[in-house]
């Protein structure tokens, strides 16, 4: 995933590493509580396939993962990590 957050708390970007590529839908970052959700999709196509909500703390976002119906559902736990 590559990510950028503007300073209204829009989070944009791509994901890669899936059979086909993504990005963000929609995406909010909350810098004072660290709430970060990201609705992504595949690119080209506007259907939610899998959202993520959760907080960042320092350079870790952990939280819950929804894959939505139009993806054949299911939920989970996440964490991701920034790259140094």
């Amino acid at each position: 995933m590559e990510l950028a957050a503007d300073g209204d708390g829009r989070v944009t970007g791509t994901v890669t590493g899936m059979p086909t590529p993504g990005d963000v839908k929609a995406g909010t970052f909350d810098s004072k509580t660290g709430a970060l959700k990201l609705e992504l999709g595949r690119t080209e196509e506007s259907t939610v396939l899998i959202v993520l909500e959760g907080t960042v703390v320092k350079d870790t976002a952990t939280g819950k993962v929804t894959v939505t119906a139009a993806a054949g559902g299911g939920d989970g736990d996440f964490k991701l990590t920034k790259k140094p």
